[in-house]
C-alpha cells in the first residue's frame, strides 16, 4: 500500500513526471509517484505475492487541482486502458520518452473533507470514473464521547484548552450548562480522534 498525501503544491511532476535537477547539474526528468510505483509492480519477482494488488491512497485529493495532477493518468486509469503504454512528453536519459502504463493490480482510493473544499473542485469527468462512498460520523461514537466528557466534569475535572501565548487553565466544573456547553463541543471535538481511534477502529 502507498498514501500520498496531497496538498495545492502537488501537481504533475511530483504524481506522473518532472523535471528535476540531476547529479551533473544539468535538468532532467524524474519519475512521479505514479510512474515510479507502476514500474516497481511490473518489475516484482514472479509468485505469489506478485499476484496480490496494491493499494495507492490519494487523501485529500480535493486540496489540489486532480486533473492536472494526474495527467495521462486521467485516461490510464481506466478499466479498458489498463495494461496499454501511454508516450509521455518527458524523455529519460538517452533521449527516449517515458511511458506510463496502469497495471491492473493497481486499485487507486481517493479520499477528502467535504467541509475543507467541495466536491465541485472536482469536474465531473472525473468524479464518473470512481465509485463514490459516504463516509460519515458515528453517532453512538460521538454520543459515548460526550458522555465520558460530561462525567468527567460532574466529578469535577476541568477541561484545559492551551494556547500558545499562555498556558491558562479554564476550570469549568462549577458552570452551569449553557456556558459549558461550547467548551464541551471543544473538548469532545479535539479528544475524539484518539478517544475514536482506540475505541471505534481496534
Amino acid at each position: 500500500m502507498t498514501h500520498l498525501q496531497l496538498h495545492p503544491g502537488t501537481g504533475y511532476s511530483e504524481f506522473i513526471a518532472g523535471l528535476q535537477l540531476g547529479e551533473d547539474g544539468r535538468t532532467e526528468f524524474r519519475e512521479g509517484i505514479l510512474l515510479e510505483l507502476a514500474r516497481t509492480m511490473r518489475e516484482e519477482e514472479p509468485g505469489e505475492l506478485a499476484q496480490l494488488p496494491h493499494v495507492l491512497i490519494l487523501d485529500e485529493v480535493n486540496r489540489t487541482d486532480l486533473s492536472v495532477m494526474l495527467g495521462e493518468a486521467f485516461s490510464a486509469i481506466e478499466a479498458d486502458k489498463r495494461g496499454i503504454s501511454m508516450t509521455l512528453p518527458a524523455t529519460d536519459k538517452d533521449g527516449d520518452n517515458l511511458a506510463l502504463v496502469v497495471p491492473d493490480e493497481l486499485y487507486i482510493i481517493g479520499t477528502m473533507n467535504e467541509i475543507d473544499h467541495s466536491v465541485e473542485s472536482l469536474d465531473f469527468a472525473l468524479r464518473r470514473r470512481f465509485l463514490w462512498f459516504d463516509s460519515s460520523f458515528d453517532a453512538d461514537g460521538l454520543r459515548s464521547i460526550w458522555q465520558y466528557e460530561w462525567e468527567r466534569v460532574r466529578r469535577g475535572s476541568r477541561v484545559t484548552k492551551q494556547r500558545s501565548n499562555s498556558n491558562t487553565s479554564l476550570a469549568i466544573s462549577n458552570r452551569s450548562m449553557p456556558e459549558l456547553l461550547p467548551r464541551l463541543i471543544w473538548a469532545t471535538h479535539t479528544k475524539s480522534a484518539t478517544h475514536s481511534s482506540r475505541s471505534w477502529r481496534s
